[in-house]
C-alpha cells in the first residue's frame, strides 16, 4: 500500500462574506505570458517561493503544448502522470496490463469518456472561478505538464494540474478541482497518488483539492481541503513506476521488431515469373534470387538449378568462389584425392552456371542478353 496516511488533509474555511481581499484574478499561462512574469516576480520580491511558476516559465520556454490539445496527449505518454499514477503505483492485473498495453501502442487519447468526464471539463473553469472568488487571490490555469526535474530516466515522472492559486496570505499552491455529484469531507483517498505527485512536480508542500458540485446550490456548491505532502510517498512509489516502464520499454522493443520484420521484402507473387520458372525448370525463388540474395546463382541448360543452388550453399560467398577459380580445380578439398577430384567437378559445374547475381539485376535479361550472344557466336562461327 502507498504511504498515504501520513499525509495530512484539513479543511479549507471560506473567509467571511466580505472579507476577500485583493483583486481577484485569473492568469492564462499561455495567453498571459507577461502577467505570469509579473507573478512570478511579485512572489520572488515578497520572499516567497516562486519554484512552481518558474517551472511553467520554463515549459512555456520549451515551447511545451497547452492542455487538451494532441501534442499534449502525446507528450503524456512519455511519463507517468497524474491521470496513470494512481493504477501504475496501486494498481495490477488486468488494469495494470492494459495500461502497459496503452503506453506501447502511444494510443495518444482519451481510450474511454464518460459524461462525468466531460462534464468535468466543462464544469473545471467555472469550478475555478467560483474558488477565486470566495477565496481570493490568484488563479493561474492553463498549465503545460511539468516534468520532475529530480526523476531518474527510468522512472520519469510529470504532471499538469488545473491550476496555481497564490492565497493572499502569499502562499503558492497547485489547485486539483474534480467535479463530483456527493461532496464528501475527509481524505482524498481516490485521487491520493495524483495529489502527491503534483506536489512532487510542483515542488510544493500543499495542494488545494477541491470538490465541486454543479447542481448544488451556488452557496454550498465547493468543498476544499488543503492536503501536505507526504515525503514517504516517493519512496514507495518510485520503484513501482520504474517496474511499468521496464514493461513498456520491452514491449516497444518487441513492437519494434515485430514492424521491421514485417517492412522486410517479400517475394512477390506473379504469374509469369511462375510460368517461366515451370517451362526452364527452375525451382520456385531461384531464378529472382538476385534481388533478394547477394549472390544467388543463375542455372544453366548444362547445370541443373538444385545443383547449383546446394553448390551455391557449400562455398556461398565470393571468397570461396575465388579460391576454386585460382586453384583450377584443386583448392576446395586440400593436396589431392576426393578433395581435387570434388574441387575440379565444382569447377567444372560452376563453368556452366549462367552468371553471378552481382552481375545479373534482371535475370530475365541476363538470360535474354546471354542467348543472344550465344546465337551470335554461331552465326558468326
Amino acid at each position: 500500500q502507498a504511504p498515504t496516511a501520513a499525509a495530512a488533509v484539513s479543511p479549507l474555511t471560506p473567509p467571511a462574506a466580505g472579507r476577500v481581499q485583493g483583486a481577484v484574478t485569473i492568469i492564462d499561462a499561455f495567453q498571459d505570458r507577461a502577467a505570469l512574469e509579473q507573478l512570478a516576480t511579485d512572489v520572488s520580491r515578497r520572499g516567497g517561493d516562486a519554484t512552481p511558476l518558474r517551472a511553467v516559465l520554463a515549459r512555456l520556454d520549451a515551447n511545451a503544448p497547452a492542455q487538451n490539445t494532441p501534442a499534449w496527449l502525446a507528450e503524456r505518454l512519455d511519463y507517468t502522470t497524474c491521470s496513470s499514477a494512481r493504477c501504475v503505483v496501486e494498481g495490477d492485473g488486468a488494469m495494470l496490463d492494459r495500461l502497459v498495453e496503452r503506453y506501447a501502442h502511444r494510443v495518444a487519447g482519451k481510450v474511454s469518456t464518460s459524461r462525468d468526464t466531460e462534464r468535468g471539463h466543462i464544469n473545471e473553469l467555472i469550478a475555478l472561478e467560483r474558488f477565486v472568488r470566495d477565496h481570493g487571490g490568484t488563479i493561474v490555469r492553463n498549465l503545460p505538464l511539468v516534468p520532475w526535474k529530480d526523476a531518474p530516466p527510468h522512472a520519469p515522472l510529470a504532471h499538469s494540474t488545473n491550476g496555481l492559486w497564490l492565497a493572499p496570505d502569499g502562499v503558492l499552491r497547485y489547485v486539483e478541482v474534480k467535479t463530483v455529484r456527493h461532496l464528501r469531507n475527509g481524505r482524498p483517498y481516490w485521487h491520493m497518488a495524483q495529489l502527491q505527485l503534483g506536489m512532487l512536480c510542483f515542488g510544493v508542500d500543499s495542494c488545494l483539492y477541491v470538490q465541486d458540485d454543479p447542481d448544488k446550490p451556488m452557496t454550498s456548491r465547493q468543498v476544499a481541503h488543503v492536503v501536505r505532502k507526504d515525503v514517504r510517498w516517493i519512496d514507495i512509489a518510485l520503484p513501482r513506476v520504474a517496474r511499468f516502464w521496464d514493461r513498456v520499454r520491452a514491449h516497444r522493443a518487441q513492437l519494434a521488431l515485430a514492424a521491421a520484420a514485417a517492412k522486410r521484402r517479400k517475394p512477390r507473387a506473379s504469374h509469369s515469373r511462375r510460368k517461366y520458372e515451370r517451362l526452364h525448370n527452375v525451382p520456385r525463388g531461384v531464378a529472382v534470387g538476385a534481388s533478394r540474395l547477394p549472390l544467388a546463382l543463375l542455372a544453366s541448360d548444362e547445370v541443373p538449378a538444385p545443383l547449383g543452388a546446394a553448390l551455391h550453399a557449400l562455398l556461398g560467398t565470393s571468397v570461396a568462389l575465388d579460391g576454386v577459380t585460382a586453384a583450377g580445380g584443386a583448392a576446395a578439398g586440400g593436396t589431392g584425392g576426393t578433395g581435387a577430384a570434388f574441387a575440379g567437378c565444382a569447377w567444372r559445374v560452376l563453368r556452366h552456371l549462367r552468371a553471378p547475381a552481382l552481375n545479373a539485376d534482371d535475370p530475365k535479361a541476363t538470360i535474354a542478353e546471354e542467348r543472344r550472344a550465344g546465337g551470335e557466336a554461331q552465326a558468326a562461327a
